[in-house]
């Protein structure tokens, strides 16, 4: 009997590994960061999170994106010696009800309706180990609110099927609440001409990315694409700045969004896209956009520097 009881365990446990997560391949179509989740180009850069969660337990470490408003970055800490099975919802993000402050106050942000797709696949988390995701979904910034992170997985050795942690609250406004990018060193925070300008400071703790800010000096919001800081190098066969462009960016499709910047705001940035090391030479950034309201896009630059 007791032989019996752990082959059923074993083929219910196989059985669910098959039915929500097709196998170990699966891992590979997690929509983690630093892997394919749409197009969507880049994805965001968050705050450094945890790399070890309490033991024994499943939890989640949320940090708003540095240079996208409006999305976070939810990390899942699998703190068992087992791996676990992601649901095939994978992260959701929820957010509070309105006048709603109790725990059940809370809704799906993006609802799957009936007969609908998951909007990822599930996925197996080893033992001790860590998943990203990167919220919304749907690639559109979240609207101002109050949110929680929602994860359900399958524990092997539990009796109970299903099990679910939520992430504390946190509050998201469109960008205005996005902290300063780690290792950069105090920028200009005002312009003192109306115009839209550009800074640059190279890095403390690495010299494979320079820090860039863009300072709204206007009194109208400007609009900015999904791709629109570039770091440029000096070419001199060309006589010119050129964009450095990371090979795999060619042909990648990218998601026609576009942000806000307000009167007065701030952007931070780092470059190159690729975060990688970049050769000795000229520099400048440069950074497009449009002025709300009109149709004609523009573009400045950076004053010149040298790298490393």
């Amino acid at each position: 009997m007791v032989a019996e009881r752990k082959t059923m365990k074993r083929r219910l446990w196989c059985c669910l590994a098959l039915a929500v997560g097709g196998g170990c391949l699966s891992l590979f179509f997690l929509p983690a960061l630093g892997r394919s989740q749409g197009a969507l180009f880049p994805p965001p850069s968050c705050l450094p999170m945890q790399e070890q969660g309490p033991a024994d337990t499943v939890s989640l470490d949320v940090a708003k994106a540095i240079d996208i408003p409006g999305f976070v970055c939810v990390r899942v800490l699998n703190g068992f010696s087992e791996q676990i099975l992601a649901s095939p919802q994978g992260v959701r993000l929820q957010k509070r009800k309105a006048g709603k402050k109790q725990q059940h106050g809370f809704q799906g942000f993006e609802p799957v309706s009936a007969g609908a797709k998951s909007p990822t696949d599930a996925g197996i988390i080893p033992a001790h180990g860590v998943m990203d995701w990167w919220l919304p979904y749907a690639k559109k910034p979240a609207a101002p609110g109050i949110y929680r992170a929602c994860f359900s997985y399958i524990s092997p050795g539990q009796k109970k099927g299903l099990q679910e942690v939520c992430s504390q609250e946190f509050s998201l406004s469109k960008g205005d609440d996005i902290p300063s990018l780690p290792g950069c060193p105090s920028l200009p925070d005002q312009e003192a001409t109306p115009r839209i300008s550009i800074q640059v400071g190279k890095r403390w703790d690495t010299t494979d990315l320079v820090c860039v800010r863009v300072i709204n000096g206007l009194s109208v919001d400007i609009i900015y694409g999904a791709i629109a800081f570039w770091l440029q190098k000096w070419e001199d066969k060309e006589g010119k700045f050129l964009n450095i462009e990371d090979p795999d960016l060619r042909g990648t499709a990218v998601q026609p969004v576009a942000y806000m910047l307000r009167a007065g705001g701030v952007l931070d940035r780092y470059l190159p896209h690729f975060r990688q090391p970049v050769p000795p030479g000229r520099y400048r950034a440069s950074f497009r956009f449009t002025v709300f309201g009109q149709t004609v896009k523009e573009e400045v630059y950076s004053a010149e520097f040298s790298l490393p």
